[in-house]
């Protein structure tokens, strides 16, 4: 049901979407699908406790004859959007430390009034045409308050992307079915990663007890 809303979203041109929820559900395949159906440039960025907003936004790069500024992610997906369609991937928004707050909180603007100033004094916009897709694990209590007005569109990610379940074996989709409904042992794995890994394990021979 969650990946339904999320494609439904995409499909009427929301431009502003939170997916959260559980890790390793497909979160971050989203940007890149939804990139290649657009057949749009993708930027993305993830976010750490001590990222700064320099390299995600513009910094200054030496070179032989002095410094010259460099488009980070950001700043080359909002000057790529006025020509063409992009998709800005933002990855564990809820990470982001208070600087790239502040300025993520600028970038997420209405795209009407959106500006942000460069570091050699130059002023920038975005284009119609850009997508933001923002991602992050956990609940919306773990998201800044700033973010979280501006990202107003948002889908509690909870079950497994269906494409991603695709290369299983009938047998492990029958217990991903089983973990989703509530009917299965609680201490099954309930992330791709350990299907896959599950399935890896079986594939080599592994006792099933043990796997």
């Amino acid at each position: 049901a969650c990946w339904h809303k999320v494609y439904q979203l995409l499909r009427v041109g929301v431009r502003r979407l939170l997916l959260y929820g559980p890790p390793a559900t497909g979160k971050t395949h989203v940007a890149a699908e939804f990139a290649a159906h657009l057949h749009a440039e993708q930027f993305s960025l993830t976010f750490a406790e001590d990222s700064d907003s320099a390299s995600a936004l513009a910094f200054w790069r030496p070179g032989t004859d002095g410094f010259t500024l460099q488009d980070g992610p950001l700043a080359s997906a909002w000057r790529l959007s006025t020509v063409g369609p992009v998709v800005l991937a933002l990855h564990e928004v809820d990470r982001a430390s208070s600087e790239v707050v502040t300025m993520l909180s600028a970038a997420l603007d209405d795209p009407r009034v959106a500006r942000i100033t460069l570091p050699d004094g130059s002023v920038i916009s975005p284009g119609p045409d850009l997508h933001v897709i923002a991602t992050m694990n956990g609940d919306l209590a773990d998201l800044r308050p700033a973010l979280l007005s501006r990202l107003s569109i948002r889908v509690n990610v909870n079950e497994p992307h269906p494409f991603a379940l695709k290369p299983l074996r009938p047998v492990l989709l029958n217990t991903v079915a089983a973990v989703m409904s509530g009917t299965a042992d609680s201490q099954l794995p309930i992330t791709v990663r350990e299907f896959r890994a599950l399935e890896w394990l079986l594939r080599k021979g592994c006792d099933p007890t043990v796997a």
